[in-house]
């Protein structure tokens, strides 16, 4: 069974992989200043910009989504096929809201799984110095084991 601190360094390196690869997508699109689909000027990258229009690449949503997916491909398997499907889902709905090009979701895809691997791996090593593999827990979401509340109107059992 996993200690509920081995399950919190994998939720903090999670996080990070999370943070990074959002903040290196947004410092692209900020310098790049590339225009989005529904964007009348579309002639190439228009350099360093602020506004939403001319935030086109990478796609942050995608680089994000694929980087929990990739975290939890290395760590839970299982777990992490599911988010890779979500994530896909997250591509194509950026696609279909004209918020990006193809190339925009490409690369912000890649972008997170990079850093997805990266963080997962470094989360793996961290687990398995500490002498606990995460692989060997059950699949589930609540990461520590917390008594059940009673409901209401439901008489509590003694003894």
């Amino acid at each position: 069974r996993l200690r509920c601190d081995n399950w919190r360094v994998v939720l903090v390196v999670g996080l990070l992989a999370i943070t990074v690869a959002g903040t290196e997508a947004n410092a692209l699109r900020w310098l790049l200043g590339r225009p989005r689909p529904r964007v009348e000027h579309t002639n190439g990258l228009q350099g360093p910009s602020l506004r939403d229009a001319y935030h086109s690449f990478p796609s942050a949503h995608c680089a994000c989504a694929f980087a929990v997916a990739a975290f939890l491909l290395v760590l839970l398997p299982r777990v992490g096929r599911v988010a890779l499907l979500g994530a896909m889902a997250v591509a194509g709905s950026r696609w279909l809201a004209l918020a990006h090009y193809p190339t925009d979701i490409w690369f912000g895809s890649w972008l997170g799984i990079g850093n997805g691997l990266l963080f997962g791996t470094a989360a793996q090593l961290v687990r398995l110095k500490a002498g606990s593999r995460l692989a060997d827990a059950p699949t589930r979401l609540v990461p520590c084991s917390v008594p059940p509340l009673p409901l209401a109107g439901t008489p509590e059992r003694s003894g």
